[in-house]
């Protein structure tokens, strides 16, 4: 009988819980009516912004088009370009000592096994 006066106590308390709960939750119909507004503007945007992406695409592949079908601006003449030739095969960039080693003399030289570093840089500097 403990057992059925508890169970009751507990029915009880969860009904009290579900009317608390009825008195602030708002009600079913204006909760859907947001919802669906909300999903029509979203709707919208999705269509806007595909909109967006089609007019990128479309712009893309025009200047894409145009500087294809440019006609180039290079030297004309055959004298023009053998100037325009001998000019970028001089060019050096301004980093070029980066990539130089910092001892080319020493890289020069096969070192011996039974000689020191002493007597090899000796050696590179004798053979300039």
């Amino acid at each position: 009988m403990n057992h059925d006066r508890e169970e009751k106590k507990i029915a009880e308390l969860f009904d009290e819980l579900k009317r608390q709960d009825q008195l602030h939750a708002p009600p079913f119909a204006r909760l859907w009516a947001a919802a669906v507004s909300q999903s029509e503007r979203a709707g919208r945007r999705r269509v806007s912004l595909r909109l967006v992406a089609a007019v990128a695409m479309v712009l893309l592949v025009a200047g894409s088009l145009v500087i294809l079908f440019k006609q180039p601006s290079g030297p004309s003449t055959p004298i023009e370009r053998a100037e325009f030739a001998l000019a970028i095969s001089g060019w050096r960039s301004p980093t070029d000592f980066l990539l130089a080693p910092v001892d080319k003399q020493l890289l020069r030289t096969v070192p011996r096994l039974d000689e020191s570093l002493h007597e090899i840089q000796t050696i590179a500097s004798y053979k300039n």
